[in-house]
């Protein structure tokens, strides 16, 4: 794939993907904390209590906090 054409798909994508989180906070917030709770598990799993599963939360836990705090305050209805 030329440069051009891979600026292009990423560029959209991530103008789709803006659209989706300002249109449907709700859900997005929703869907990231099901993933970070996969991710999660499949790491407790694989790894136990380790530095890992410690990286994992902290790359993925903390949009899904920020994403329920916003709920709660009525931010994000």
């Amino acid at each position: 794939m030329t440069v051009g054409r891979e600026t292009v798909l990423l560029v959209g994508a991530t103008l789709l993907g803006s659209v989706v989180i300002i249109s449907k906070p709700l859900l997005v917030t929703s869907v990231l904390g099901i993933v970070a709770a996969t991710i999660t598990a499949f790491a407790w799993a694989d790894f136990g209590l380790s530095p890992e599963v410690g990286l994992i939360g902290a790359i993925a836990w903390p949009p899904v906090v920020l994403g329920a705090w916003a709920i709660a305050c009525g931010y994000i209805q």
